[in-house]
């Protein structure tokens, strides 16, 4: 079953179903859980996605940060900037940078507080 398939058959289960099978199906599975990340509007599901991400993916940061510059919904691009700084993912720095910066609402949010640990 290609990627494609797999995004469809996903998008007609509930989020917690998604989630459950993008955890078992292993590497392959990152596009998935992003693609799912980004779709969902339920900010709960959302944490928990990027939760999994950050946890099970730690090369994950070059995928959070084209999300992140190239989303138009505030909450994915929050939090995809916070799972950057959660993986620590330096070469993200200029955009972080940047997008402070710019002033890009982040709702009173400091996205690079895990690098102050």
């Amino acid at each position: 079953m290609g990627t494609k398939s797999l995004v469809c058959l996903l998008d007609s289960f509930p989020t917690a179903q998604a989630f459950l099978f993008a955890q078992k199906a292993g590497s392959e599975s990152l596009p998935l859980l992003i693609s799912q990340f980004h779709s969902t509007r339920d900010l709960e599901a959302k944490e928990r996605l990027l939760n999994v991400i950050t946890t099970d993916f730690p090369g994950a940061g070059p995928t959070l940060l084209q999300l992140a510059q190239t989303t138009t919904d505030v909450d994915t691009r929050w939090m995809a900037i916070r799972g950057i700084g959660t993986l620590k993912y330096k070469r993200a720095m200029p955009f972080l940078v940047e997008s402070l910066r710019q002033n890009i609402h982040i709702s009173g949010r400091t996205p690079l507080a895990p690098w102050a640990t």
